[in-house]
């Protein structure tokens, strides 16, 4: 997430301070918007996740958008406006395996590009995910 955005001109916070969430060093919760690709993808909204990052996103990149954060407000998740990209701060790897919503995304990844073998157009990822 942190190069996808600094591709499309935004920046990054070098060092997040420490809050209430652990940012740094396990699990904490992240909320998605109603609707956007990624809670399509996952399965839902809200969910914790592995986490151990000490940059965050600061100026937001042309064509991206906000779709999820941590309870402290710190960016978690964005998806581009026109592309089938979606980018998440967290690491699903971490426990694909056991959580369902995690291996979501990887699945949604593999569902858009069989949509695009097909020779399916859809507009972005999350009408990927419908189809």
């Amino acid at each position: 997430m942190q190069v996808l955005n600094v591709a499309q001109g935004g920046t990054l916070h070098q060092h997040l301070t420490e809050t209430t969430v652990a940012h740094r060093r396990g699990m904490h919760r992240v909320t998605l918007e109603s609707g956007c690709a990624t809670a399509l993808a996952m399965g839902g909204e809200d969910f914790a996740v592995s986490s151990y990052h000490h940059q965050a996103l600061d100026r937001l990149g042309t064509d991206l958008r906000v779709v999820g954060r941590a309870d402290d407000g710190c960016i978690e998740v964005v998806e581009h406006r026109y592309a089938p990209v979606l980018a998440v701060q967290w690491h699903p790897e971490d426990d694909a395996d056991t959580a369902g919503h995690q291996q979501g995304l990887f699945d949604s990844v593999v569902a858009a590009a069989d949509s695009r073998r097909r020779g399916d157009s859809p507009a972005g990822l999350a009408d990927a995910l419908r189809a």
